[in-house]
């Protein structure tokens, strides 16, 4: 789901899509192989879930720690 978000993908069909062929992407979610990669109809229930409080705080608290770990290794503003 937060990677949906992060590579601003417009559908979770198209996050999974793109996440399924990727080795190095999926390492960085702690997903082993392409067989383990959800399915879409997995992730319907899930984001429905996600969507109501609390749970909609805690997605957006992870989100923003994401942010700040890629801040310290990716500066702001490089290339300017």
């Amino acid at each position: 789901m937060l990677l949906k978000i992060a590579l601003r993908h417009p559908t979770m069909e198209s996050c999974l899509a793109d996440l399924r062929p990727k080795a190095d992407l999926r390492r960085l979610i702690a997903i082993e192989s392409q067989e383990k990669v959800p399915h879409l109809w997995n992730m319907s229930p899930f984001e429905e879930v996600l969507g109501q409080e609390p749970f909609r705080t805690y997605v957006k608290e992870i989100f923003d720690e994401m942010i700040r770990r890629l801040g310290t290794v990716v500066p702001f503003g490089s290339g300017r």
